[in-house]
């Protein structure tokens, strides 16, 4: 008897592209797929790469500092994750037949690597619950009608995600990022991508709260939540 959610109840809903012009934006693509191919759930564009030898330094005002954008950058490359299965094999059969074509650039389409564990690129056929455009802050809980907050996320463009495949919850939301180099006083400033994840298991309380015009969900979590920076 096969466990529940063997690699048989996965499917790919998630590819690559590449081909197109350095201009392009995530939205005109996600129009043009969605055109072309099918309803796309989630599309992450990349146009940069961390410059060697810096790191992201996150108590400079970007603009209060002399930037450079003399450094070795990637090709432009696009993760698409539709929402139906069928899309991606409608993806790839069009670009296969060379019918893939954004701006008079014809687009290249990549399945990655057909790994089962790769969770990014293999999922089942459930779609995770979408909250849009949600404020969050993170701090402590000092008493019933006390909370210090510590951080405090962008006014807009957070998104909220439950994702029952992995049982995860996810914040994630686009800032543009300084990157200081060693002895120079220059910095790089790169649109990424930032993620805090926390496993559903690890909400030891959740309270509901409403005001005015929303709706308030304090979560009360076992641990910190994990957080990653990516390049947009």
């Amino acid at each position: 008897m096969e466990s529940e959610g063997s690699d048989k109840d996965m499917v790919v809903t998630q590819i690559s592209f590449g081909g197109f012009d350095s201009y392009v934006t995530a939205k005109e693509l996600t129009e043009y797929l969605e055109d072309t191919i099918g309803l796309v759930w989630r599309c992450r564009l990349k146009t940069s790469s961390t410059p060697p030898e810096s790191f992201p330094n996150f108590e400079i005002n970007i603009d209060e500092i002399q930037r450079t954008d003399d450094y070795k950058k990637v090709e432009p490359h696009a993760f698409a994750h539709f929402v139906s299965p069928e899309s991606v094999n409608c993806a790839v059969d069009a670009a296969g037949r060379g019918e893939l074509f954004l701006n008079n650039q014809h687009l290249k389409v990549s399945l990655g690597p057909e790994n089962p564990f790769r969770i990014n690129q293999r999922r089942r056929t459930t779609t995770p619950f979408s909250f849009k455009d949600v404020c969050v802050e993170i701090g402590v809980l000092v008493s019933r009608a006390e909370f210090f907050v510590g951080w405090k996320g962008p006014a807009t463009g957070v998104d909220f995600l439950v994702d029952p495949f992995d049982g995860t919850c996810k914040f994630l939301f686009t800032k543009d990022t300084a990157f200081s180099f060693k002895g120079k006083v220059k910095h790089a400033v790169i649109k990424c991508d930032f993620k805090m994840e926390f496993m559903v298991r690890d909400i030891n309380e959740v309270s509901e709260y409403k005001d005015m015009s929303s709706l308030i969900v304090l979560l009360q979590l076992a641990s910190s939540p994990l957080n990653l920076l990516q390049n947009s």
